[in-house]
């Protein structure tokens, strides 16, 4: 990355509780597997990215759905990173209860605050966890479900349609672009979806520009939901469409709990990275 520049991340959220495997009680949403899991994507994925990352990179992990498990995940990321980082003079991690703590104090002045820690610290890499709802990212509001926290009647004709099975679901909302043959019924748009996803990573970037200034390098990272960031990967993989070609040449498999991609800047090209393999956006 150049100065001004910026890369970004996405993860699904983690592990939900079911059956044996028991919720957290530290993080709501998350099991207890779904805690080591995200745990093990902060430590071999997240870190090496950072790791990788110029000298003074400020990473801000920002952006979530309003469904606890996506906040939760980016908790577990930055409190794992500041676990694995707290030796290393070159790092500073702000959590998200170090940053609640700020926002408690009511004086109005929390963003000062991390903008005063980032100017105080110029040579090192700082890592803002700081799990905000964007709109963009949302799983409810009328796209998979309402505001009561039902099904739409789409999600759920769709479900009815394919006797719940998710991989025959996507791959009709792909096919049809969120439509059912012989309905009146209208899903999310998986392009559009794609490139809401995109937005509000540039929302996260253009926040965190905002908070720290001047030109040091950008990452941001948020954590959202299958099919919403399938369509995305689709997307960026593929010319900006969302087909079932697209979907194969990535595995043709859904994006997996904590599942990580990745946007960067290479040789002045906005380069994807995902599951292993590179394409130019």
């Amino acid at each position: 990355m150049e100065q001004n520049e910026s890369s970004m991340f996405m993860t699904r959220h983690t592990i939900k509780p079911k059956g044996e495997d028991l919720k957290s009680e530290r993080y709501p949403g998350a099991s207890e597997r779904g805690v080591d899991l995200a745990k093990e994507r902060a430590k071999e994925e997240i870190l090496s990215l950072i790791e990788k990352a110029k000298p003074g990179t400020v990473v801000i992990i920002s952006g979530a759905s309003e469904v606890d498990r996506t906040k939760s995940a980016g908790e577990i990321y930055g409190d794992e990173l500041q676990e694995l980082l707290k030796d290393n003079p070159g790092y500073l991690v702000v959590t998200r209860s170090e940053v609640q703590d700020m926002l408690s104090q009511k004086d109005g002045k929390a963003l000062d605050k991390l903008a005063e820690i980032v100017r105080s610290n110029p040579d090192k890499k700082i890592v803002i966890d700081f799990p905000l709802f964007l709109k963009e990212f949302g799983f409810g509001a009328g796209r998979w479900t309402e505001k009561d926290g039902n099904l739409t009647k789409y999600f759920q004709a769709l479900l009815e349609k394919h006797n719940n099975d998710e991989m025959a679901c996507v791959k009709d909302w792909i096919e049809n672009e969120g439509r059912i043959d012989g309905s009146s019924l209208q899903g999310p748009n998986p392009a559009e979806m794609a490139k809401e996803h995109i937005e509000g990573l540039k929302r996260i970037n253009d926040f965190a520009r905002k908070l720290i200034g001047g030109s040091r390098p950008i990452m941001v990272g948020g954590v959202g939901h299958s099919v919403n960031l399938d369509a995305t990967a689709i997307y960026l993989s593929n010319n900006g469409q969302v087909t079932m070609e697209g979907f194969e040449k990535l595995g043709g498999e859904l994006i997996k709990e904590t599942e990580l991609m990745q946007l960067e800047t290479k040789d002045g090209k906005t380069i994807f990275n995902y599951r292993g393999k590179e394409f130019i956006v």
